[in-house]
């Protein structure tokens, strides 16, 4: 199976990571609830994404963070 991520402007969605492959095309979304921006990186047989994103919060409006997704889940790498 030949597996692609990348960013994409997906209508009502915004700038968001998605993944293609031989079943189509898979929405990654983003970190923030308030915008939303982010970008696949990197795939690894397994299908974790890793990736990143910004958010909102008091330090700044537009804060960089990477991500793991995997399985439909987004896990913000700042967690650990």
């Amino acid at each position: 199976m030949v597996e692609f991520v990348s960013l994409a402007d997906i209508p009502e969605v915004g700038n968001v990571a998605v993944m293609w492959n031989d079943e189509g095309l898979t929405v990654i979304g983003s970190l923030s609830t308030e915008f939303s921006f982010s970008a696949g990186r990197g795939i690894n047989e397994l299908g974790q994404i890793v990736g990143d994103s910004v958010y909102e919060s008091e330090l700044c409006d537009f804060c960089p963070t990477g991500f793991v997704w995997h399985d439909g889940v987004m896990t913000d790498l700042e967690e650990f």
